[in-house]
């Protein structure tokens, strides 16, 4: 992904199991896993890569907020 140019395109959507789903029914590729990490801040980031018809690489994530771990 670090390449001089226009490397991809990112999209912020409400679900990304289903747009994912969406677009493998209209012809994207998968690129690698789905991945969900956690922040310590309480941040989610849910991402997927795909690519579709013309090559092009396509992000399609969403950043939610989960309550963040307490210390016990």
């Amino acid at each position: 992904i670090n390449a001089y140019g226009f490397s991809h395109i990112a999209f912020e959507v409400d679900h990304v199991e289903e747009t994912l789903a969406k677009a493998l029914a209209h012809g994207a590729h998968p690129i690698g896993e789905l991945i969900k990490a956690d922040y310590p801040d309480g941040r989610q980031l849910s991402a997927v890569y795909v690519s579709d018809c013309e090559g092009n690489l396509v992000e399609i994530q969403n950043w939610s907020f989960i309550k963040p771990k307490q210390n016990v």
